[in-house]
């Protein structure tokens, strides 16, 4: 191989290394942000299980809450 072709290949080599490391951290920021929703309806469902609880029996059971 001529010193070029080595050369290119090595630049070529480096970028792809660095593609992968952008897209290994898009990953990792998909993930969390998942996890950060996963969170929140976790939240939002205790906190309505606690809300539901503290009502009297009969109250809320017909509430109609769709958009």
């Amino acid at each position: 191989m001529d010193p070029a072709s080595i050369a290119t290949s090595l630049v070529m080599n480096g970028a792809a290394a660095q593609a992968d490391l952008v897209a290994i951290k898009l990953l990792r920021k998909n993930v969390e942000a998942a996890a950060s929703v996963v969170e929140l309806l976790d939240a939002a469902n205790q906190n309505m299980n606690r809300i539901q609880a503290s009502l009297g029996p009969g109250l809320g059971g017909t509430l109609d809450v769709t958009i």
